[in-house]
């Protein structure tokens, strides 16, 4: 149910370019809190929505909503698909695996090559996986680990046990099937080191070292990005990249770290807009 809010006031903003409300002649921030019926005026009291929000957000239910996560009846049955599964709270990285390769199986086929061995001194014949063929040739699958240190563990495995299986089987459905992983992590505390910071001062940012638990994320990966908040206090940064942080209360840095493909690093400075879950480039 929130996520769906939090989506709907993303749409707000995009579709419709809402991001503020106004209640009493006074001007709050448009959000999810607000959409859900919880947001409250200076005097403590709920504000409610306008005829015309309710109009926009059973439009953005129907035509945008429905079509990401699905449609439910009033006991919580999916009557229709959405493009966005969750998997939350279920499995290890094996179910998590073997849910994929079943999703796989439904939207694609695996190739196989008949090949011969030898076995106790006999021939035997045996499958090697090719490849993965999709059914809709247009249609792109993005699994998103949110975040990749929250998964259930293997039993008996370590955190990091537990991250290195679940990057290994990504790194082996991304090559066969050519599905796309994006795995979050949180970041290591080290990058507040003062020496580091002495170091880099306001040009501090987190590299690949700073990923937590795994060296094999950032060694798989394609591109590995990292996001960070140079306001926070422990920094005592007054700019950064070249930016005056009070310009910027919402400031924050996008670096593409490490890559494949392209230069690196790269750097962006973006203004965060949490109520609409919207970066605007600086």
């Amino acid at each position: 149910m929130k996520k769906e809010f939090d989506f709907a006031s993303f749409f707000f903003f995009k579709d419709y370019g809402i991001s503020e409300i106004t209640h009493n002649g006074e001007t709050y921030l448009l959000s999810s809190r607000y959409l859900l019926g919880k947001l409250q005026d200076r005097e403590g009291e709920v504000i409610p929505l306008t005829e015309e929000h309710k109009t926009i957000l059973e439009d953005i239910y129907t035509n945008r909503i429905i079509p990401l996560f699905g449609e439910y009846n009033s006991k919580g049955i999916k009557l229709k698909e959405g493009v966005i599964q969750f998997m939350e709270d279920r499995d290890n990285p094996t179910g998590m695996r073997n849910t994929i390769l079943e999703y796989a199986r439904k939207n694609g086929e695996f190739t196989f090559q008949e090949y011969e061995a030898t076995e106790d001194g006999k021939k035997v014949k045996k499958n090697r996986l090719l490849g993965y063929v999709h059914k809709d040739k247009q249609k792109r699958t993005i699994i998103i680990t949110d975040h990749i240190r929250k998964l259930k563990r293997e039993r008996g495995y370590s955190m990091k046990e537990n991250m290195d299986k679940w990057i290994e089987y990504s790194v082996e459905l991304r090559n066969f099937c050519h599905y796309t992983f994006v795995h979050i992590v949180h970041l290591n505390r080290s990058i507040s080191n003062i020496e580091r910071l002495k170091f880099n001062g306001e040009y501090i940012y987190p590299t690949g070292e700073d990923v937590k638990d795994s060296g094999n994320l950032s060694e798989e990966c394609d591109y590995l990005f990292t996001l960070f908040n140079p306001t926070d206090e422990k920094y005592g940064l007054t700019t950064h990249f070249g930016h005056q942080l009070h310009e910027y209360p919402n400031y924050r840095s996008i670096h593409l770290v490490e890559s494949r493909d392209t230069e690196c690093p790269q750097h962006l400075a973006v203004q965060m807009y949490g109520n609409i879950k919207h970066f605007k480039t600086l």
